[in-house]
């Protein structure tokens, strides 16, 4: 194959893997099964190559590059969440909620393999990427702007209930895609070789998406948001580099939620369900308000985990051991699964499980950290993804799987052509 070919064949690859994400980012936010066939592509579009003659055909260096990957910590520690989960059903009882999980986790074992052998990806192609969910999340909110805006009164009304705002997928993780979007519009607006245009259409899309996670008043992207603003403020500061603008940008950011609250009656119903939902649990009136049933979901978890300190209670039996807890301790028919990923698995899987699982999220982060400092998109993610972990089980959720994984996994494949 000529230099030619070889140019047009690394544009059809290219061109795949942005049609592919933009099924992925659409897929995500409405459809699940789609959302598992994308991953299907993505794994036969690694193990597929253009030849000499023009024809597709499976790699064949394939068995090497599975060879290599052996030496790559960053890539196949991905898997560890899959086998600890594997392993927990060794002295689990409920075989049927095990396989269940077993199902959701299966993307941890095959996609590391998938994305590693998908040729590495430059700095534009990356921000592509990341732009083509910049557009689709953008294009997702007009609707739920629009039924806000048609019925507003009655949305307000709803979250001073606890009740969210309706949206494309679960409310926590859609404010959680907003927020990645926000920070990815303004990062890549950073960018010099852009056009000026393009930059400032970015900037606008971002203080767009600002107000509009502020209207839908969900805390986990708030909060999230707020805390990937004060990283970058933090670092430029550390830095010594543009100090003026660190600091005005952290003025405003200690004001926005102030005016919010003024300025923006969902957000300000939202908080005062808040402050309301805390009193309660002080009383011990937990009974249909959210936030009082997650601290007691946490306090199951970690009670648990006190008698199974070492290996958990198992990854299928955690869910018997919650209902059991709820009905004992807090009088409750009902229960849920406690609402933080590291609990969870503290809970079923024991300090050990808990110490792998760390090492899997951190070890991935100080890769691309150590490749390439100015990876700003990657570390917005992994801050994202870090709050996602403290206040919602994740990785227990198929959607959540896809978005960490595939963002993950994109930025790993990135630092191949920086090494």
């Amino acid at each position: 194959m000529n230099s030619g070919e070889r140019k047009i064949a690394g544009r059809i690859h290219i061109l795949i893997l942005l049609v592919l994400t933009a099924i992925f980012s659409i897929s995500l936010l409405y459809s699940v099964y789609v959302l598992s066939i994308v991953f299907f592509l993505f794994g036969l579009f690694s193990i597929l190559c253009i030849t000499e003659s023009g024809k597709i055909a499976i790699r064949s260096d394939f068995f090497v590059q599975m060879s290599a990957l052996l030496s790559k910590p960053e890539w196949w520690l991905l898997s560890v969440p899959f086998f600890l989960v594997l392993f927990g059903g060794l002295y689990s009882d409920d075989s049927s909620y095990w396989l269940t999980r077993m199902r959701i986790k299966i993307p941890f074992l095959l996609l590391p393999m998938a994305f590693y052998l998908l040729p590495g990806i430059n700095k534009k192609t990356y921000e592509q990427i990341h732009l083509i969910f910049i557009l689709i999340i953008t294009l997702s909110s007009l609707p739920v702007v629009w039924g806000m805006i048609n019925d507003y009164s009655s949305i307000v009304d709803a979250l001073g209930h606890g009740r969210p705002v309706a949206t494309p997928v679960s409310h926590i993780r859609y404010s959680l895609f907003v927020a990645l979007a926000i920070s990815s519009s303004f990062i890549i607006s950073e960018n010099k070789h852009l056009k000026t245009r393009y930059q400032n259409w970015l900037r606008i899309n971002g203080f767009y998406l600002i107000f509009f996670i502020h209207f839908l008043a969900v805390r986990s992207g708030i909060v999230a948001l707020y805390l990937v603003a004060l990283y970058f403020i933090f670092r430029q500061l550390y830095e010594g580099r543009r100090k003026r603008s660190a600091i005005i940008l952290g003025t405003v950011l200690l004001t926005i939620p102030f005016l919010a609250y003024q300025l923006i009656p969902s957000f300000k119903e939202r908080i005062n369900y808040m402050v309301e939902d805390a009193s309660q649990y002080q009383k011990m009136e937990w009974n249909a308000y959210s936030d009082a049933e997650r601290i007691l979901s946490l306090r199951a978890g970690l009670d648990i985990s006190k008698r199974y300190p070492v290996f958990g209670a198992g990854t299928g039996d955690l869910r018997g051991e919650m209902q059991t807890y709820f009905y004992d301790h807090y009088d409750k028919d009902t229960f849920i699964m406690p609402h933080n990923q590291f609990i969870s698995i503290l809970a079923g899987s024991g300090l050990v499980g808990l110490l792998l699982f760390v090492l899997a999220l951190v070890f991935p982060v100080c890769h691309c950290y150590r490749t390439w400092p100015g990876n700003h998109l990657f570390i917005a993610m992994s801050i994202i993804i870090f709050i996602s972990l403290m206040v919602e089980n994740t990785f227990e959720t198929s959607i959540g799987v896809a978005f960490y994984l595939f963002f993950t996994l994109i930025g790993l494949n990135h630092t191949k052509t920086l090494v």
